[in-house]
C-alpha cells in the first residue's frame, strides 16, 4: 500500500513540474539600473619639491559603463592656492594630459588648497592639505644577504636611518629604485617590489612600495630595514636608490582603502569597501606629498 502511495506521489509531483514550462523556474525581469548622482571625481597629486601636478578630472560613471579610458572632463578649470595667497590655474583642454608644471606656489608655503570648477556642475569640489616636513635621513646600508622576508624568500635588504620629526603625525610612502646599466639619468629608475618585516609597515596599493606611519617612534631615530629581490653588491652600487615619500593622512588613508578595494575585487564574499575621499561636494583624493630621492650607496 505504502509504495503504490508513493508510487501516485512521484506521478503527480513529475506531472506538476512537467506541467508548469519552462518559465516555471525562470523568469527574466527588466531592471532599469540606478541612476547615479553626477558628481566631479577628481584625483590630484602635487609634488611639493618638483612642482609636478598629476591630475585626472572625471565624473561618476552609470553602473553599466565600462569605458573609464577617455572620461576627462574637457573644460575643468582646476585652481591651486597656498597660503600666501598665490595662485595657480590649470585649464583641462586634452584628454590625455594629466601632468603639469606649477610655477606659481610659494617654497614656503604651509597650506595648498585646490578648486575643480565646472560650467555644468552647481557647486565647485575643493579640498585642502598641509605640506608635510621632508626626513632627515642619517645612514643607509645595504646587505646582499638581507635574510629572508615574511614568505620565507631570500632577499637583500637596505638599513634605513632617519629621524622623525617629533610632536605630529607623520606618514610615509616609500620603494627601492634601480637604475640599469649605469644610466646617469634619475628619471630613468626602475621601482623593484619593496617590502619589510618591520611590523608597523604595510604594502602600498601599487603593490611595490609600503607605507607606515610614526604612532610607534614620534620624534625618535627610527631604523627601517627594506627588502627586495636579491641582487649582488657589484649590481648594487652606484644603482640603488631610496624613493622616499612624506605623505599626508589622507593619502595614507585613501592608499590604506585603495589596496583594500583592490584586494576584494573578484571577491563575491568580500565586504564593499569605501575608498577614502578628501573633496567637498566631489569625490576623489588631493595629496601634496614631498620626495627625495637619494642614493644608498
Amino acid at each position: 500500500m505504502k509504495s503504490l502511495q508513493l508510487y501516485f506521489t512521484v506521478v503527480l509531483i513529475t506531472f506538476f513540474l512537467s506541467s508548469c514550462g519552462e518559465d516555471f523556474f525562470s523568469t527574466t525581469l527588466d531592471v532599469e539600473p540606478p541612476t547615479p548622482e553626477d558628481i566631479l571625481v577628481t584625483h590630484a597629486f602635487l609634488n611639493f619639491d618638483t612642482n609636478e601636478l598629476n591630475m585626472w578630472v572625471s565624473a561618476t560613471q552609470p553602473i553599466l559603463n565600462n569605458d573609464f579610458s577617455n572620461n576627462q572632463l574637457i573644460g575643468a578649470e582646476v585652481t591651486l592656492n597656498d597660503n600666501f595667497d598665490n595662485k595657480f590655474t590649470v585649464d583641462v583642454s586634452e584628454k590625455n594630459t594629466i601632468t603639469y608644471e606649477v610655477n606659481n606656489i610659494n617654497a614656503n608655503a604651509d597650506e595648498v588648497s585646490i578648486s575643480v570648477n565646472v560650467d555644468s556642475y552647481e557647486r565647485n569640489a575643493t579640498a585642502s592639505q598641509t605640506i608635510p616636513q621632508k626626513t632627515n635621513f642619517k645612514s643607509f646600508e645595504f646587505f646582499e644577504d638581507g635574510g629572508l622576508d615574511t614568505e620565507g624568500d631570500q632577499r637583500s635588504a637596505i638599513d634605513v636611518v632617519f629621524e622623525d620629526p617629533p610632536g605630529e603625525e607623520n606618514f610615509y610612502e616609500v620603494f627601492i629604485s634601480v637604475r640599469n646599466n649605469n644610466d646617469p639619468n634619475p628619471e630613468n629608475l626602475r621601482a623593484t617590489y619593496t617590502n619589510s618585516n618591520d611590523p608597523i609597515v604595510n604594502k602600498g596599493h601599487d603593490y611595490l612600495s609600503v607605507i607606515f606611519d610614526d604612532s610607534t617612534f614620534d620624534g625618535e631615530t627610527k631604523t627601517l630595514t627594506l627588502s627586495m629581490y636579491p641582487i649582488s653588491e657589484s649590481n648594487a652600487k652606484d644603482n640603488l636608490f631610496i624613493t622616499w615619500k612624506n605623505v599626508s593622512k589622507d593619502y595614507f588613508r585613501f592608499t590604506k582603502t585603495y589596496k583594500a578595494f583592490r584586494d576584494q575585487e573578484d571577491n563575491p564574499f568580500a565586504t564593499p569597501v569605501q575608498i577614502f575621499s578628501n573633496f567637498e561636494n566631489g569625490h576623489g583624493i588631493f595629496s601634496v606629498y614631498r620626495e627625495q630621492i637619494v642614493p644608498v650607496y
